[in-house]
């Protein structure tokens, strides 16, 4: 009898293990699986919030947290918005002070000349479609010493409309610039108003317009979109139509912070950008051959094309005094970075 009662304890034991194990097991089964990472990056522009270009790589933000199911997040800050001068940007990156910068060549030319070879004064084709094709030919020669240096990689460019000269006085000869102080945003351009016998003044854009307003200035390297959505013709008259350049700007992330992210966080992030990167580009051309027409109409600005004969002679004196100027401080790099240039181009 006390054998039976035994076992019956023994049997009610072995169920109730059995049966604990299996409750636990279940639980486990159950439990939620853990949340995936969330990065949460910043961005640091070089441009105010009206600049189309801004406003369509803020969008594409927008994009990369909806494609990731919101594992990245990025943070907009435009020029104003963070306390960073555009100069700045290279640092900026490398310190991580955000994971991702607008960088402009001409920007950072200060400290890394190279940077800015794709805005030299007169030295690409004014057209968008052979000037992207020379930099995708040779961007990674020319440029991958920099980003590099600054330990970042390259997420995204994409080119600004031409640069024209908008002034209170029309450019037509040697002598329309005389005494007259025009806003440049590189040493090379500084160096290509010096030359049509104008003052090179470098400031940052968001204080053109008092500087106009002010007469500390007489007129300004940009383009149309940026003069109309500026409102500079509240200031000047003419839009002068010498084809300086397509200034390039570039989206850098800090490779650290791209190697952080898991594998199809950043395939997503990266794959975001390479389709947006082609309509971007048209996208900012076609804006800025429409503000042309908008400056004329809506402003009262009145267009100026110079005549072939004077465009050759600005573009011979670009190559013997702006880029050798240029060349003085981009050293050997330099030397061989317009060579590579030069070579795709055929000359």
């Amino acid at each position: 009898m006390r054998r039976k009662n035994l076992l019956k304890v023994v049997g009610v034991i072995v169920v109730a293990a059995v049966l604990a194990i299996a409750f636990m097991l279940g639980c486990a089964e159950k439990a939620p699986a853990p949340a995936p990472k969330v990065y949460e990056w910043r961005w640091f522009d070089v441009y105010t919030p009206r600049d189309w270009g801004h406003g369509q790589v803020a969008k594409l933000m927008d994009e990369v947290e909806k494609e990731t199911g919101g594992r990245l997040k990025i943070e907009v800050f435009a020029m104003g918005e963070h306390p960073y001068a555009s100069a700045d940007m290279l640092k900026v990156v490398k310190e991580r002070k955000a994971e991702v910068v607008g960088s402009t060549g001409g920007y950072v030319g200060g400290v890394e000349p190279v940077a800015a070879i794709y805005s030299l004064p007169m030295l690409l084709p004014p057209d968008i479609e052979t000037t992207r094709e020379l930099l995708y030919a040779t961007q990674e020669e020319v440029l991958r010493p920099i980003w590099d240096r600054w330990n970042c990689e390259c997420l995204f460019t994409y080119f600004w409309p031409p640069q024209y000269i908008h002034a209170n006085v029309a450019v037509t000869s040697w002598d329309s610039l005389r005494g007259k102080s025009i806003r440049a945003w590189s040493a090379p351009l500084v160096e290509f108003v010096n030359v049509l016998n104008g003052e090179g003044v470098v400031i940052e854009f968001g204080e053109v317009p008092t500087a106009l307003g002010t007469g500390l200035l007489d007129g300004v390297i940009t383009s149309a979109a940026a003069a109309y959505d500026l409102g500079l013709y509240d200031y000047v008259d003419y839009l002068t139509m010498i084809p300086i350049c397509l200034p390039r700007t570039a989206l850098l992330v800090n490779k650290d912070a791209l190697a952080e992210l898991d594998s199809d966080t950043r395939q997503t992030l990266l794959k975001v950008f390479a389709e947006a990167e082609s309509s971007v580009m048209k996208g900012y051309m076609d804006e800025g051959a429409k503000a042309v027409n908008m400056c004329v109409e809506d402003l009262g600005a009145i267009v100026v094309e110079p005549s072939p004969k004077f465009l050759d002679e600005i573009r011979e004196k670009c190559e013997e005094e702006v880029w050798p100027s240029w060349l003085e401080g981009a050293g050997a790099e330099g030397e061989k970075a317009l060579s590579i240039i030069e070579k795709e181009m055929g000359r």
